[in-house]
């Protein structure tokens, strides 16, 4: 990204609106890209949004920069998903939330910690408060089936889709 895209947090190019990014229109509100097609030799972006029922065509400059939120920012259904913070970290953390990228923000299910020399330690968070430990001394397999385990049960309790993405 070059220092020219880089504005603010919320502004980006025309050129790389998607569909499902919501964009602040010429008509001071924000609507939602259904499409983004590039016309006249790329000068100009063609985007059509929605405000409620009202379908709208703009034309941006491709070049200029406008307030966006993308749509991997906008709100999903929330789900069960599993966060795991890599060798150097050592958690994994199964929440509920309704954005891939914001655990920290969550409600937390369960959670194990690597303790070095130790092995790993397995946390419910269902079980009360404060978090009840119901597992130690687990290899790093061990302790991430144990948390998808009980994320499973909690997240039927709460009546939350799950997704740990790939194979399970």
């Amino acid at each position: 990204m070059s220092d020219y895209e880089e504005r603010e947090p919320l502004e980006q190019a025309a050129s790389r609106l998607r569909a499902g990014d919501q964009v602040f229109t010429p008509a001071h509100r924000w609507e939602t890209v259904d499409t983004a097609e590039h016309v006249g030799d790329r000068m100009y972006v063609q985007v059509a949004t929605r405000f409620g029922r009202k379908t709208c065509r703009w034309r941006f400059e491709s070049w200029k920069a406008y307030p966006v939120l993308p749509a991997s920012y906008t709100a999903r259904e929330p789900k069960a998903r599993l966060w795991d913070g890599g060798r150097h970290l050592k958690n994994v953390v199964a929440a509920v939330w309704d954005w891939e990228y914001s655990v920290h923000q969550g409600y937390h299910l369960a959670a194990a910690f690597g303790k070095t020399g130790a092995g790993w330690e397995v946390y419910d968070y269902g079980a009360g408060v404060p978090a009840a430990l119901v597992a130690q001394g687990l290899t790093k397999a061990q302790a991430v089936s144990q948390v998808k385990r009980i994320a499973r049960e909690r997240a039927k309790e709460l009546g939350v889709a799950v997704d740990f993405g790939g194979a399970q």
